[in-house]
């Protein structure tokens, strides 16, 4: 996920906010203003042990990454088969029909093999939210800005008032 600008509530600041690459936005929603050190709430972040992980989020490859690399790769296979088989076998043009080939085949093995360290974020992420929702207060004002909280979190008084 790129970096996305926000706007701190309190003192009006701009910055930039960066998740890890190729994950979506995990993490306490309570974060802190980097200029003013104030608390605010950001409901773009996700607690795991509320709403889980995304089934997108432990492929291999992303869904982007399919997308964006995987149209050249199927267009230079298709490409590079007709030239084979009307035996207009040109080097140049061929070496161009493998770049397309090439380069999406260079950028989904990046990404497969960053996927065991997506995997262990996730994994220590969900450790963190589980500690973190362990906090009565914490579970109780993620309730009231309307995340849907596993009664495992909850004290008795927030179980009975849904």
């Amino acid at each position: 996920m790129a970096a996305k600008k926000k706007i701190c509530p309190h003192c009006g600041a701009a910055f930039r906010d960066n998740p890890p690459q190729g994950i979506g936005p995990y993490g306490s929603p309570q974060r802190t203003c980097p200029d003013c050190k104030e608390t605010y709430y950001d409901k773009e972040y996700r607690e795991i042990a509320v709403s889980g992980v995304s089934r997108m989020d432990r492929w291999a490859v992303t869904p982007s990454t399919l997308r964006i690399c995987g149209i050249p790769a199927l267009l230079g296979v298709l490409v590079l088969v007709y030239m084979i088989g009307s035996a207009r076998f040109d080097v140049f043009q061929s070496l161009f029909v493998l770049m397309f080939i090439g380069f999406p085949a260079m950028i989904f093995t990046r990404e497969a093999k960053c996927r065991p360290a997506r995997l262990a974020y996730l994994e220590d992420e969900a450790k963190a939210s589980h500690r973190r929702l362990s906090d009565p207060a914490y579970a109780r004002m993620l309730k009231e800005m309307g995340y849907k909280v596993p009664e495992t979190y909850l004290t008795g008084d927030e179980k009975a008032n849904p």
